[in-house]
């Protein structure tokens, strides 16, 4: 059975999780991925190549999952930042098995800001951090 594989990603804040959660309530056979909780290790080089494969073989590993367990949809949020990362995950899952959708959020830096204040999940949520990432 093919699978559609969902992938909404979006600047910090941007509402990725709220979108996501939404579809996961309304879809039947869904699973869901937030690819941020992944990848958290001590020390954390939260902007980098070792991130970026955790975040990677981490990820795969859960779609192929679901795959075999024979869930028809996986949500996958906060995963795909690149055209790059895109095509390395298209490679790797293989298209024969899943058909790929794309969604970035796009929303201003005023509203993530003040999402991720008032959410205020942890040290990433700040400005300082929101602005290291959006540099990126």
């Amino acid at each position: 059975m093919k699978s559609n594989v969902i992938f909404i990603s979006g600047l910090g804040a941007s509402g990725k999780t709220t979108t996501g959660e939404f579809l996961f309530e309304r879809m039947k056979s869904v699973a869901i991925i937030d690819a941020d909780w992944l990848f958290r290790a001590k020390p954390l080089e939260m902007i980098g190549k070792k991130v970026e494969r955790l975040k990677m073989n981490n990820s795969i590993a859960l779609v192929r999952n679901y795959q075999k367990e024979g869930y028809k949809n996986i949500i996958c949020l906060g995963w795909i930042w690149s055209q790059q990362e895109l095509n390395n995950v298209v490679r790797k899952l293989r298209p024969r098995k899943a058909d790929f959708y794309l969604f970035w959020l796009e929303t201003s830096r005023h509203v993530r800001h003040g999402r991720a204040i008032k959410r205020n999940r942890d040290a990433a949520d700040t400005p300082e951090w929101l602005e290291k990432i959006e540099m990126k």
